[in-house]
C-alpha cells in the first residue's frame, strides 16, 4: 500500500523508538522507490530511443544488449558523480571561505 505520511520534526522527535524504526523504514522505502522510478524513466528517456530505434513485436538481442550497456553506463556515471561530490564535501569543512 501506497500512503503519504507527513509530520514535522518535533513530532518525529517526540514519537517511540519503534516508531523512529517505522517512520525510518518507510522514509528508506520511499527513498528506494523513487530511484526505482528514476532509473526507469531514465531507460525510458535515454536509452530506449538510443536503443530501440523500431518498436516490434518483441526486442532483439541486440537491443537487449544495448539497453544493458546504456543502464550500466548510466549507473557507473551516477555513482562517480556521487563519489565525486561526497570526496568534495569532505574536502571543504562547513562555513569555510569556499562554503559559499
Amino acid at each position: 500500500k501506497n500512503f503519504l505520511c507527513i509530520m514535522d520534526l518535533k513530532d518525529y522527535q517526540d514519537s517511540s523508538d519503534d516508531e523512529k524504526k517505522f517512520y525510518n523504514h518507510v522514509f528508506m522505502m520511499a527513498k528506494s522507490q523513487a530511484k526505482f522510478h528514476e532509473y526507469s524513466a531514465m531507460v525510458t528517456d535515454i536509452c530506449f530511443p538510443k536503443c530501440i530505434r523500431i518498436p516490434g513485436h518483441y526486442v532483439t538481442q541486440d537491443q537487449k544488449d544495448c539497453l544493458e550497456h546504456c543502464v550500466d553506463r548510466y549507473l557507473e556515471a551516477n555513482r562517480e558523480l556521487r563519489e565525486r561530490y561526497i570526496a568534495g564535501m569532505k574536502e571543504r569543512p562547513l562555513g569555510g571561505p569556499d562554503s559559499q
